[in-house]
């Protein structure tokens, strides 16, 4: 029997509390964070390392969001570089020979970002010279040169770096170890896991993962050597412009920023985010086809029905709304870390019942009740008008988190699922 009958679930919670379920985070390791952050707050207080430099900007923003209600918006531009503001970053300082470090991001470039064969970096670690000793490039650096993404790593094992220009060559080395297409107009996402070590006869590593895979395994040296904490930083720094990029403002979004030690893993500061357009088989911007769903397949779509989106913080386009997956079914996350908390929005609207009581459901997250007898329409407020029902869950000893959606009277529905850490 896939879905436990109604008379067996009726241990009921309210949407609004945290499940209390027998797996939480104080069964999982314990890891130290030294960032998480994903700007909820609606500012950056959760940053050691804030460099808004020379009249650019950085904003927290809920246009383009990976998970939750608001992003870093961070903008930089020519106008600006020309008094000597080239930084809008973010981050904190954790970089040094000696220390393993786990980071990860997701990044968003607009769909109008301007080829340029003049670079900009999305992402760097940066070291600070030590008394005597000049500036130097960062040792870690993630960039864009026209349509490429590269990520370039750099050593030098000298207690005084010696480069010969632009901080550069001299006495540091330089590898580039990942050169892809850039995307532009999704949320790409990253980890980064570093071992910093200066020596060719060290224990230096630097593993990069994109979008769950791994694209760099690189052993060997990738700091300077230095007696300072230097900077992760996220964020845009751009210095010169091609002549077609010098009248707009350079634009790149950021979320999920995640830092541990050495306690840390891939899946501790992994960016999440699942979209589920629920009832399409079409992806609508991050919002992907309904293929993750197992039990009965009963959709409705109606193009041409009209929703009220005005009582919604940061809405599904509205083509999502026209579409749901109807009668019994479940939704099964795997993958994600046993005992970690997520966050669960479920978005509803009723597309025909006008009266209360017409329709009526529970839905059951990994076995505790989060909606009683739930009716669309009253909780929405009539007809056509999107709700949106928000929960923390925490994934089980297995790493798993499993939805059910139950039926009661009628037929049990949902529009759109938005699952996220």
């Amino acid at each position: 029997m896939l879905y436990p009958s109604p008379q067996t679930m009726k241990a009921r919670i309210l949407p609004s509390v945290v499940l209390a379920l027998a797996t939480s985070a104080a069964s999982a390791q314990a890891v130290t964070y030294m960032l998480n952050d994903g700007f909820e707050t609606g500012n950056f207080s959760g940053f050691p390392m804030v460099n808004f430099e020379g009249g650019n900007q950085g904003t927290c923003v809920s246009t383009e969001v990976n998970g939750g209600d608001y992003a870093f918006r961070s903008s930089v531009s020519y106008a600006n570089s020309l008094a000597g503001g080239y930084h809008c970053e973010v981050g904190r300082y954790a970089l040094r020979p000696e220390r393993e470090r786990w980071w990860g991001f997701a990044v968003f470039i607009p769909t109008d970002w301007v080829n340029d064969p003049n670079n900009c970096v999305l992402m760097q670690g940066h070291q600070l010279p030590d008394p005597g000793e000049p500036d130097r490039a960062p040792s870690l650096v993630m960039r864009v040169e026209n349509d490429q993404l590269i990520i370039e790593s750099r050593w030098d094992d000298n207690a005084i770096s010696a480069p010969a220009a632009y901080g550069l060559g001299g006495t540091i080395r330089n590898h580039t170890v990942y050169t892809g297409p850039l995307q532009k107009g999704v949320w790409m996402q990253f980890v980064f896991h570093a071992n910093f070590d200066c020596t060719e006869s060290g224990d230096g590593l630097l593993e990069i993962w994109r979008d769950g895979v791994k694209i760099v395994t690189h052993e060997g040296p990738n700091c300077y050597n230095d007696q300072n904490n230097g900077t992760i930083r996220v964020g845009l720094y751009k210095r010169n412009y091609a002549a077609n990029n010098q009248t707009s403002p350079v634009v790149a979004f950021y979320d999920q920023i995640k830092m541990t030690d050495q306690t840390g893993s891939y899946a501790d500061v992994a960016p999440y985010a699942r979209y589920i357009n629920a009832g399409q088989l079409v992806t609508l911007g991050q919002w992907q086809a309904d293929n993750a769903f197992s039990g009965q397949n009963e959709t409705n779509v109606n193009g041409g029905l009209t929703f009220d989106l005005s009582g919604v913080t940061r809405p599904a386009p509205h083509a999502v709304y026209t579409s749901q997956r109807l009668k019994d079914f479940t939704y099964t996350f795997t993958g994600l870390v046993p005992g970690m908390e997520y966050h669960l929005d479920l978005h509803f609207a009723e597309f025909y019942q006008n009266t209360v009581g017409g329709r009526l459901f529970d839905v059951v997250v990994s076995g505790q009740t989060v909606l009683d007898n739930y009716d669309v329409f009253v909780a929405a407020g009539g007809q056509r008008i999107v709700r949106v029902e928000k929960f923390t869950v925490p994934a089980d000893a297995n790493g798993t988190i499993q939805i059910n959606f139950v039926t009661e009277k009628l037929k049990a529905q949902v529009c759109a699922l938005h699952l996220f850490n």
